[in-house]
Formats: structure tokens, sequence, C-alpha cells
């Protein structure tokens, strides 16, 4: 899951003109020009460093660490495909959310201490996730419809208070 370039806060480097870019967040699906080649290579990001770089875990497996901004791209993804899954309580949906990201096939081929790490990371996820169902359902009222959109816009913002730590 990821929210392609749905819903990002862009950013620029102070003093530079350049377009600004997306602030890519863990688990989101990107393509990377990679192993010093200028193919695109299919991934998802593993992680965020403080210098603005990623580390990339490509689709084949292989992995790349401290890959510079330009060189990664977002991947739009349709998260709007009709699902007729339903929860009956933000505690399964959240269940349900972590039963889709550890089920992808990105997630089966990590290492199984890096699959720890990943479990671990989304679940101190639910208290931030939580909170932001609470408020769609109080805007919304009870039996609220949580769409492939709003998990597009609610990603990003959960992943940037759990990086502030807020």
């Amino acid at each position: 899951i990821g929210g392609g370039n749905k819903g990002f806060m862009h950013w620029r480097v102070e003093g530079q003109t350049d377009s600004p870019r997306p602030l890519m967040a863990a688990a989101d699906r990107v393509k990377a020009k990679g192993r010093g080649g200028d193919d695109w290579i299919l991934g998802v990001i593993s992680e965020l460093h403080p210098d603005g770089t990623y580390d990339v875990l490509y689709d084949d497996g292989d992995e790349e660490t401290h890959l510079k901004a330009e060189l990664i791209e977002p991947v739009e993804e349709d998260l709007n495909e009709s699902d007729d899954t339903v929860a009956d309580s933000i505690d399964s949906f959240f269940e349900l959310f972590v039963e889709q990201l550890m089920g992808g096939d990105m997630y089966k081929r990590l290492p199984p201490e890096k699959q720890r790490v990943a479990a671990d990371k989304v679940n101190a996820l639910r208290p931030l996730v939580r909170e932001e169902l609470e408020a769609i359902i109080e805007e919304r009222g009870p039996g609220a419809t949580v769409t492939g959109e709003d998990m597009a816009e609610l990603i990003p913002r959960v992943m940037a208070r759990a990086q502030q730590g807020t």
C-alpha cells in the first residue's frame, strides 16, 4: 500500500529551484533508477533516512540503500478497486489492513528479521490509524465507508505523524 503520488507532501531543498519532490514513506510502491543503470526498476521503499535518501527493496528481492530521491518516483496504484470486505470495528479494519500489507509478495520476500521489523513498525501505527478512522466516523457517522481514496489520504498523514513522533 502507498498512495503513489496521491496526498503526499512535496518538499524542495532550501535554495533550490527544481520541482518539488514527493516525500515517500516506508512501504510506498516506487520505481527507481538504481544499480547504476538508466532503467526503472519496480520496488518499495524499505527505509527513509534523515539525509533524504531511501532504501529500496526491488520486486526481484534485491535491496539498494541510500538512493537519492531524484532516482526514485512513486508508482500510482489504483486504491479505488472494488472490494466487498467489510470490517465491523476499527480494530477489525486495522487487522484487515495489516493482513493485506503482510500478505503481499513484497513482504513475503523479506528476510524473517526484516519481516519482524516491518510488522512491529506497522503495528505501532495502530493508535494513529485509530485516531484517523475515528475522525472519519465522527464526520460521516457510524457505518461509514472507508474508500481507497480515504486510505490514500490517511496513510501519508499517519506516516508523517509517526515520523514526527506524534
